[in-house]
């Protein structure tokens, strides 16, 4: 039998388990004791109550939307079986730029033979824009090629059919599709019969093998706009399966139960160090990168604008907090005389902490509920804000983690704000030094609001007026991508070009209309090596710059400005002397003398003559600036082999209008059909929207930040006119003798101002240095302006000085009105 220990005494057990159960049942009585006087309290108080809960849902308010958003689009885990056991894998370049890069199948293929710490491996590859077409109409959607076992690996399964079958990974299988709910929804009617149906997409046929569940997404991170809606199977050559350089794969990976990412991490170094030496021409340099898919999901740029937007409404709601304790500190000495009489009947400075705790507890609670309530009714306008393209929108919702997070951060601000109160819950000398100090506080956290405010709004006036180069009003863009199948070689492209440029200059009011492969402010961007005749080679590295080939009128549809020479004209065509247009950086950079026209430069196999040389332009953003030049060449004198590639095949047509160019979209789309029913119009906008669409992030956090920096001065405007006119009441007795005693009015109000002042300056000066501090963090956020810039943090010195100042004036003017004799007999 084993040993059992006997308690020596049970009976002092037991006695101890009923004091602990009576002090706890005591706390819960205390407690709700606590609880209804807090409640009678506030509603003998509706004044005080409203204010209170109005502050506090502003501030709660606000930090509730914006961690919506932040847990929406980033934190949220992905819609995917297990999924913090999904990894992505990729080849990491291991020196120089770290470039990250696509997998090759016999990669794939070696690290499944390696790799132990993994589960299963799918792969995925990006088709980007392709043509539908067939019933419905021609259309141009996101495609995305996918292997036949990686929804599996996900744990998604279509809603209608089945996923596709193993056999259609090689070119020798089937080639099927699955679609998306929405596209299935708007382009099939909810046709459950849709799956067997053969659609083309580009210049294959494939069959629906199944429709996804509604709110699928894959792969889950870029933008909205690039999400796909069909996923098509991967249908390799026998030449890919066997091709190390052809390294276009990406990889998602299920790790085993209980492995981590730094252990996964570890064993995918050890095999990519494995091929590097047996296979140093294609993986040598090149390691491996292990990531959480839930991490690579959200592009990288968003984030830190999300927890810039998300420190500026932390800040709005300890400013609140300050103004609220300020309240409950000004209620506390009204209730001296109710205090002092329970601690003389026997309350403890615990017991009547747990009050003023309790009291702030449900006002907390209260106020959140109010700011929950907010934050509902603002997000629909904060979603529509947000920029267009950015991931996860419609993921953005007042869901269960986000109340979790609003009553966490309730019942926090009401320990934050109630904690200052409940120190000395009766009457205290301290009171008045830490209102000031508290509204010092409040000045202080609105100046590094307002100064950071300030430097956002001045930052994007002036990357709003950076010179792009070209003339961005009364342009209409829109963009074609022509099949292989239809258009082959490069006769083909050149007629269907030449038809719709007829097409376009014959429209009424048209200036000029031009094509180009690769339009300013778009996603898709082209580049070329390049070199000089008469010049020696003097790196392994050839000069490389932006390369777009473009027709006629295209750089006059742009309105680039000419610097020297002269545009393309009718002259140029195929079969004269090939010539080019470049930047005018590219000039300079690399004919410092000025002998850039007529030489010849050599690109895509031909050589060139520099005919012209025209202002550079911003290509990428109004903000990124143009990067080491560019080369304009006329498609009809590019090489035959080029003329019908991908990229010639890719053209986007701008139109030039003396008018507003909206009339004339339907003009267009019809003439494109007319010219081809199948070939689908996409991308059609104006050359401004795609400007402001780039801005779109900037022009976001500049608003929500200035929405919150006046916020925050109108919370520390009104905390500066309570303590004013509370210290006011306070010295009435006071203020009565001085005017008794032969003061003016105007003595008194210096008196009260020269307090208020010394609050402003006091709270602006530590506002400043925080600003200044912390300058370095609002530094990548900024365009042309300095982190500290004299100008602007004097302008908002000044600025919130005189808000403090003109927000104790009321009470100011009021002590001056005071009766000497009424304020004589007051007790």
């Amino acid at each position: 039998m084993p040993h059992r220990t006997r308690s020596v005494n049970p009976t002092l057990d037991q006695r101890s388990e009923d004091y602990r159960r009576y002090i706890h049942m005591r706390l819960l009585e205390q407690f709700v004791q606590d609880a209804r006087c807090a409640l009678r309290s506030m509603r003998r108080n509706p004044g005080f109550t409203a204010v209170a809960v109005f502050t506090l849902a502003l501030g709660l308010g606000a930090n509730t939307a914006i961690f919506s958003v932040l847990y929406g689009v980033w934190l949220s885990p992905a819609r995917y079986a297990q999924s913090e056991r999904l990894v992505d894998v990729s080849r990491q370049q291991l020196a120089g730029h770290r470039f990250m890069g696509g997998a090759s199948y016999s990669d794939l293929s070696d690290w499944k033979a390696q790799a132990k710490i993994v589960e299963d491996f799918g792969a995925h590859r990006y088709a980007h824009q392709v043509n539908i077409s067939g019933d419905g109409g021609a259309e141009e959607v996101i495609g995305h090629r996918v292997s036949a076992n990686l929804f599996g690996l996900l744990g998604a399964r279509p809603i209608l059919g089945h996923t596709i079958d193993p056999e259609a990974d090689r070119s020798t299988g089937p080639r099927q599709a699955l679609v998306a709910y929405a596209w299935w929804k708007r382009r099939f009617g909810s046709d459950p019969a849709v799956i067997g149906k053969k659609i083309q997409v580009n210049d294959e046929v494939f069959t629906i093998a199944g429709v996804m569940p509604q709110g699928f997404e894959f792969p889950p991170m870029g933008s909205a706009e690039y999400r796909p809606v069909i996923w098509m199977s991967l249908n390799r050559s026998a030449e890919q399966e066997h091709s190390r350089a052809s390294q276009s794969l990406s990889v998602v990976a299920r790790l085993r139960a209980g492995a981590t990412t730094t252990e996964a991490q570890a064993e995918m170094s050890t095999v990519a160090a494995r091929l590097a030496a047996a296979y140093p021409a294609e993986d040598g340099g090149w390691g491996i990168k292990v990531t959480r898919l839930n991490d690579v999901r959200q592009l990288e740029e968003s984030r830190p604008a999300l927890l810039l937007v998300m420190v500026a409404a932390s800040l709005v709601l300890l400013i609140a907090c300050a103004n609220i304790a300020n309240l409950l500190m000004a209620r506390a000495l009204g209730r001296q005389r109710e205090m002092a009489v329970r601690q003389a009947l026997g309350a403890t400075w615990q017991r009547l902490a747990r009050q003023v705790l309790t009291d702030s507890g449900i006002l907390a609670l209260s106020g959140g509920l109010a700011g929950v309530l907010l934050a509902y009714g603002a997000l629909p306008f904060l979603k529509a804000a947000l920029p267009p393209g950015m991931a996860r929108t419609d993921e953005i919702a007042v869901n269960g983690t986000v109340l979790w997070f609003a009553a966490a951060l309730s019942l926090l601000t009401g320990l934050v704000f109630g904690a200052l109160p409940a120190v000395r819950p009766g009457p205290s000398r301290g009171h008045n030094r830490a209102t000031r100090m508290l509204v010092t506080v409040e000045v202080a956290l609105a100046t590094m609001l307002l100064c950071g405010a300030a430097l956002l709004m001045e930052s994007f006036r002036r990357v709003s007026n950076v010179d792009l180069g070209f003339r961005k009003e009364h342009v209409l863009t829109m963009r074609l991508q022509l099949t292989r199948k239809r258009y082959p070689d490069g006769t083909r492209v050149a007629a269907f070009r030449t038809e719709l440029l007829r097409r376009a200059q014959a429209l009424p009011g048209m200036q000029y209309a031009g094509t180009v492969s690769a339009l300013p402010m778009g996603i898709v961007m082209q580049g070329t090596e390049f070199e000089i005749e008469g010049r020696p080679e003097t790196s392994r590295e050839k000069p490389f710059v932006d390369y777009a080939n473009v027709s006629t009128d295209y750089l006059r549809a742009m309105a680039i400005p000419l610097v020297r020479g002269r545009y393309f004209d009718a002259g140029d065509r195929s079969g004269s002397p090939p010539v080019a247009i470049i930047s005018d950086s590219m000039a300079r950079a690399y004919w410092p003398s000025g002998a850039a026209l007529g030489s010849r430069i050599r690109f895509v196999n031909a050589w060139f003559t520099v005919a012209g040389i025209v202002k550079d332009i911003q290509q990428y953003s109004p903000e990124h600036g143009a990067r080491g030049g560019t080369i304009y060449a006329l498609n009809e004198q590019l090489p035959v082999e080029t003329q019908g590639n991908d990229m010639a095949r890719l053209m986007i047509l701008v139109m030039r209008t003396a008018v507003d160019p909206a009339p004339i979209t339907g003009t267009m789309r019809r003439a494109v059909a007319e010219i081809d029913k199948d070939q689908p119009v996409a991308a059609m906008s104006t050359l401004e929207q795609l400007v402001w669409r780039t801005l779109a992030a900037r022009r976001l956090n500049t608003l929500l930040v200035g929405l919150f920096a006046g916020l925050a001065i109108v919370l520390a405007a009104v905390g500066v006119f309570g303590v004013t006119a509370y210290a006011v009441a306070r010295r009435t007795k006071e203020i009565g003798i001085r005017m008794a005693l032969g003061a003016t009015p105007a003595s008194v109000l210096r008196m009260v101002a020269r307090e208020t002042l010394l609050l402003a300056v006091i709270g602006t000066a530590l506002g400043i240095g925080g600003a200044v501090a912390a300058s370095h963090l609002l530094a990548r956020f900024l365009f042309g302006v300095k982190p500290a810039e004299p100008v602007i943090v004097i302008g908002v010195a000044i600025t919130l000085v005189a808000v403090v100042v003109a927000s104790g004036a009321l009470p100011a003017r009021r002590a001056t009105r005071v009766d000497p004799m009424v304020a004589l007999r007051e007790e």
